[in-house]
Formats: structure tokens, sequence, C-alpha cells
């Protein structure tokens, strides 16, 4: 059976990983809950927003911990700017001893929550 490890604070991820499951099977995990390694699993896909050109912690904590013999996939989404996130994820891994064999990064809809926090609650003022 394949792993679907995910992070989603606004849900785009859980939608990739929903998805993901609906055309391949396996048993989608959510990374801060997971306990585990991974080694129940044939294959790990691992599924994490970009933030800040980087991951969130919940991913940098589990990467470590993976089991190193299975084989890994990440896949990377978006709203901004994937400014080289996708090869530090390549290396942290690599460095962590993974078996990782594709990084992807997927566009998503722009979905920055203070942005829409900063704008709704904005004022205008004429001078």
């Amino acid at each position: 059976m394949i792993g679907i490890l995910y992070f989603s604070s606004t849900s785009n991820t859980l939608y990739i990983a929903q998805k993901i499951q609906s055309r391949i099977g396996g048993s989608i995990k959510y990374i801060p809950n997971y306990k585990g390694d991974g080694s129940e699993f044939e294959k790990i896909i691992l599924l994490t927003p970009i933030y800040s050109y980087g991951m969130p912690t919940f991913v940098y904590d589990i990467i470590p911990r993976l089991n190193k013999t299975k084989e890994l996939i990440v896949i990377q989404n978006y709203g901004g700017m994937v400014g080289g996130a996708d090869y530090f994820m390549y290396q942290y891994s690599s460095k962590h001893g993974l078996n990782i064999k594709a990084v992807y990064v997927l566009k998503m809809p722009e979905n920055f929550t203070l942005t829409f926090t900063l704008f709704r609650n904005f004022t205008y003022i004429e001078f």
C-alpha cells in the first residue's frame, strides 16, 4: 500500500492527497497526527505546501524519522513562488538518507491567509 502523508492548513494539500488516493489508492495520514516512520507502506508520497520558500515545521520534523528504505516522492504546492523549495526539499531529504525519487511542484490558488485578513479589514481613508 502507498502512504500518502500530508500537511495542510488551508486544505489545498488535503485536496491533492484525496485526488491521488482516488486515482491510485493508498492510505492518507495527516503528518501532525502520524507517529510512524512509513515502514508499513511500500512507497511514501509526501505532500506539503511551500511556506516562505521552505516547508512547514511538521514536514521538517518528519523527514529525519521516515524509513530510509522506502521510495519517497514529494509533491509541494504553492500559491506564490517556489523560490527553490523543491531543490531544498531534495537536498534535505538526501541529507537524511532518504530514498527520494522525485520532487514535484504544483501551482494552486494563492490563499495566504494574512493577505485575506489585511484586505478584508482594510478601510480606505481619503485625505
